[in-house]
């Protein structure tokens, strides 16, 4: 008995699949027999796994097109990139479901019958849903954010199978982050070198590392600089997409110092009141190209955050959530970087700059307390 295998249900539905030509991946068990009582019966279940080459061997006897069901939080989504990289490996067209936080299919079910069948019908394919996500995440307008963005949906599209249809998505791509093909290219190109050295490095260190024995890994730097690029995108995002978040991050400004240290939350802080709040006349203010295309990508964000979100969650909710998370991230950075200038400081320097670093640490010791 091998879990990783094993499709509940597929012995109903593969008939189904065959006629309706998909099969619509869910996670439970529960989420297969709500569906089938909802007459959605090309429905299987991964039985809580996550997607293997196992499954796709399986489900590639009867259809080449697959729908998955997935969680909006951060694990659900990384999940559901890895399963795409596979799909699109498989030459396999994918088109994805996101799930609100804590609901499955069989809420949906529960609910109403209908919307289970709608949000099927809703589904994106993978690739333009992470394309749309990364749009949604990452500032386009800052260079890093168009790099992060750039190199996160590149990875994805050369698992692509087949050539033609990898070169169009490699062109869509370059098109989302406003980058040429040639830098498209070129970016693809340093993720390849990247991947090469580190596939020799992890060899090297497994059959170096003594048997028992943990690998120690260094502090990801990069991984901390993402989360801040990503809070902050997605602070900007609430404030343009809801006049009342803009609204509670002028009104809360001086009690989050991280907010002066950002060009355009500072500038989003002291014109908010001025331009009347309003989104479309803030994106002209901070770069005429592309305006509308922006303008529209928040119209896209606000209906995807009030799909995804709880009832009754209000975006005051999300946006001071947002703020305190923003602070937090900015302090430890300063935390370490005080503490590293402690670290290096001498004696010949003299009290009055160790003094300095240590009241600094102290004051962020103690900002960092009150928002925990």
């Amino acid at each position: 008995y091998h879990k990783s295998d094993i499709l509940y249900g597929i012995h109903l539905a593969k008939q189904e699949i065959k006629k309706k030509n998909r099969a619509i991946l869910v996670e439970g068990n529960m989420d297969v027999i709500a569906a089938h009582k909802a007459d959605v019966k090309n429905v299987v279940g991964v039985s809580g796994t996550a997607l293997t080459r196992g499954h796709l061997k399986i489900l590639k006897r009867y259809t080449n097109r697959f729908t998955l069901f997935f969680d909006a939080d951060a694990a659900g989504r990384v999940a559901a990139n890895k399963s795409a990289a596979m799909c699109l490996a498989e030459d396999i067209e994918l088109s994805l479901v996101t799930l609100s936080e804590g609901k499955d299919a069989a809420d949906l079910v529960a609910e109403d019958p209908e919307k289970l069948k709608k949000v099927i019908e809703q589904s994106k394919n993978a690739l333009t849903f992470f394309i749309d996500q990364a749009k949604a995440t990452y500032d386009l307008n800052e260079p890093h954010g168009k790099r992060e963005a750039a190199e996160e949906i590149l990875a994805l599209a050369t698992h692509v199978a087949h050539p033609i249809e990898r070169a169009e998505w490699i062109k869509k791509c370059a098109q989302a982050c406003d980058i040429s093909l040639e830098h498209a290219h070129e970016v693809l190109a340093l993720l390849k070198a990247d991947e090469k050295p580190l596939k020799k490095k992890e060899a090297k260190s497994t059959t170096e590392k003594s048997p028992g024995s943990q690998e120690k890994k260094p502090p990801d730097k990069s991984a901390a600089q993402k989360e801040n690029t990503q809070m902050i995108t997605q602070i900007i995002r609430v404030a343009l997409t809801f006049p009342l978040a803009w609204k509670v991050l002028v009104s809360e400004a001086q009690e989050y110092p991280f907010i002066a240290e950002h060009k355009t939350l500072e500038k989003l802080a002291r014109e908010g009141p001025s331009l009347k709040y309003d989104p479309q006349l803030f994106l002209e203010s901070i770069s005429e190209e592309a305006t509308g295309e922006k303008y529209h990508a928040l119209s896209a964000y606000k209906e995807e955050f009030e799909r995804t979100r709880p009832e009754g969650f209000s975006q005051d909710d999300e946006i001071k959530k947002l703020l305190k998370r923003g602070q937090i991230l900015y302090d430890k950075q300063c935390l370490a970087k005080y503490t590293n200038q402690l670290s290096a400081v001498s004696v010949a320097d003299g009290g009055k700059a160790k003094k300095d670093l240590i009241q600094k640490i102290s004051e962020i010791t103690n900002r960092m307390q009150h928002y925990s």
